[in-house]
């Protein structure tokens, strides 16, 4: 594992997939399956709905570290997000802690593209963790509520001025307004 590490540090990205696939099965725990996981997915900037007849490799080890963990709350965010688990039907999903819950209730809604209801669910939990903020703010970016993503993004920034997360999506709304203001008063 750790010469996979110092591979990505050089950017051996191929060899670094070669080095964990060769870790023995009885070795390979779930921390190099979900590292398999990542890279193959990086690699294969998969469509937002898989329909391939033959499961991608990132799948397979996603659903492998949830097989082994069925707590891996990342792995099944990946799967969701891509239309390949359903949470509302994952029996553990109650045993979850709220947040938890409703972000996977979330990506849910957002992979049936439902991003009104994706933002009603997180708006309900009144949380400071950045990162269900900024999904917030994006998902209301992505329905077309202009003046919520704005709120949403200065709020993320408030909990954290140095985050980047978003800020791209953030200062284009910020142009965009800036824009609309310069041409109603000219």
């Amino acid at each position: 594992y750790k010469w996979y590490k110092s591979l990505l540090k050089e950017e051996k990205v191929d060899e670094a997939i070669r080095v964990l696939e060769n870790i023995p099965e009885d070795q390979s725990v779930p921390k190099v399956k979900y590292a398999l996981a990542k890279l193959h997915l990086t690699m294969t900037r998969p469509s937002p709905k898989t329909t391939r007849s033959t499961t991608p490799k990132w799948v397979k080890y996603f659903k492998c570290v949830t097989d082994q963990v069925p707590v891996a709350v990342l792995c099944k965010s990946y799967l969701v997000d891509h239309g390949l688990l359903n949470a509302e039907e994952d029996p553990l999903i109650n045993l979850l802690n709220p947040e938890t819950r409703i972000w996977l209730l979330a990506k849910q809604a957002e992979a049936n593209r439902k991003y009104i209801d994706a933002t009603e669910i997180l708006s309900e939990f009144h949380t400071t963790n950045l990162r269900i903020v900024l999904e917030l703010a994006r998902l209301y970016h992505i329905a077309g509520d202009r003046q919520k993503a704005l709120a949403n993004f200065e709020r993320a920034h408030s909990l954290n001025y140095s985050n980047a997360s978003g800020m791209d999506i953030y200062a284009s709304l910020l142009y965009a307004v800036f824009f609309i203001l310069i041409s109603f008063f000219h």
